[in-house]
């Protein structure tokens, strides 16, 4: 695989536990066409979107379970990805 298709994977993998563990949140941007057309357009970041309460410490606590390290970024809605010598950013919005 070369790189764009590892940070696609990573982002798909990430998105499925997210999802799989039932945080209240759904796809948005990107990350929810990548959800219906993956054969159409590689994603390399997840977007998840919430309304009433951030998850995003259960996000970060799921993944890291899972073995993914995940780390603050500059915005306060933005974090890091990593798994295996790649990383992703990922975008937690309120909508």
């Amino acid at each position: 695989m070369n790189l764009i298709e590892l940070k696609n994977q990573l982002a798909l993998d990430a998105v499925k536990i997210i999802f799989s563990n039932k945080i209240d949140c759904i796809f948005i941007g990107g990350t929810a066409l990548n959800a219906f057309y993956v054969d159409y357009r590689f994603s390399e970041d997840a977007d998840i979107g919430y309304e009433l309460r951030n998850p995003v410490h259960g996000i970060v606590g799921l993944l890291g379970k899972c073995g993914y390290t995940v780390k603050p970024a500059i915005h306060p809605f933005r974090y890091i990805i990593e798994s295996q010598g790649v990383s992703i950013k990922l975008d937690v919005l309120k909508y």
